[in-house]
Formats: C-alpha cells, sequence, structure tokens
C-alpha cells in the first residue's frame, strides 16, 4: 500500500539498528507545536562517536542550523558544538525522522535523494523548517558487529544484576 493512500498527514521514520525506548508521542507532539516540516530526534553524543552520526547543531528556538553526515573534519567539528557538557558536547541524529507527509512526498517526487542524513536533512536546512528534537534516555545504534555484541553484553549484565537484587529482597 502507498503511504498517500493512507491520507496521512505526518509520516514517522525509523532506522532498524537501533536498540532504544521511546515516547513517540512527545516527538509528535514537538512537531507539531513547533509545525516543523521535519523532526529529526537527537542524542547527545560523545566527540569519539561524531564519525558514526549525523550530527546537528540547533538554534536557540531548537530549529536545526546545521547537519553534517559522520563529520571527521576537525574545524567542522568545532562548529557543531552544540552544547556546555564536554563529556557529550553534540547532538546526533538518532535516525528518527517525523516528517509532514507532504513535504516527504515533494522530496521522493522531486529529487534522486536516496539518504536521509547525507541527502534530504542537509538539503532541507535551506527549503524547510527543520528542528531538533532531544532525546536523552536509552539508545544505542545496533549497526555493527561490534556495537551489537556490546549492547547485548550490556543488556545481559543489567538482566543479572536485576536478577539479583529480586533475589536479595
Amino acid at each position: 500500500m502507498e503511504i498517500r493512500a493512507t491520507g496521512a498527514k505526518d509520516v514517522l521514520i525509523l532506522s532498524g539498528d537501533h536498540l532504544y525506548h521511546m515516547d513517540y508521542r512527545k516527538l509528535a507532539d514537538f512537531h507539531w507545536q513547533t509545525n516543523a516540516d521535519i523532526t529529526v530526534a537527537a542524542q547527545p553524543v560523545d566527540k569519539k562517536d561524531t564519525w558514526r552520526f549525523g550530527i546537528l547543531k540547533k538554534n536557540k528556538d531548537q530549529s536545526i542550523s546545521a547537519f553534517a553526515e559522520k563529520p571527521k573534519d576537525p574545524e567542522l567539528l568545532k562548529s557543531l558544538v552544540s552544547r556546555d557538557d564536554p563529556q557529550r558536547p553534540y547532538l546526533g541524529s538518532m535516525g528518527i525522522y517525523l516528517f509532514k507527509a507532504q513535504i516527504l512526498f515533494d522530496w521522493l517526487d522531486g529529487t534522486s535523494y536516496e539518504d536521509f542524513g547525507g541527502e534530504v536533512i542537509p538539503y532541507s536546512l535551506n527549503k524547510n523548517k527543520v528542528y531538533g528534537f532531544d532525546f536523552d534516555e536509552y539508545w544505542e545504534d545496533i549497526g555493527t558487529i561490534r556495537s551489537y555484541y556490546d549492547t547485548n553484553l550490556g543488556l545481559a549484565m543489567l538482566i543479572l544484576r536485576l536478577t539479583f537484587m529480586t533475589r536479595r529482597i
């Protein structure tokens, strides 16, 4: 079924290689309150991890002023610092996008763009109202074998700790 046939006013796009727990209603409320054309969910990121994510910079009104996909250039990274937190000074795209449906259809029909982080979001900044939604809860990118392994190991350890704690009670 084509998305247009649903008559949806908004379209939520999710990546399949992430593990997280998010209440999408909060994302949608933010999207509607800001009257955004596109909303990008963003997570604070450590400097050592910037090469793995699209890094965005936000204005005070939460609109996105700059976006670079997996930046490596130190000067570019300096310009993308968004937070006063020395541990996690950057905001990384979580690969979660909420579009006004018509904006998405216009991009799909009017361009040959295929990559949201590398093409659609950077080029949308000058054409559309693009906002960043802050999310600082559990989220892991498990798109590499190493990150998948580490996340599984971390979850296994958490389950063991919880099991041990409940036995002590």
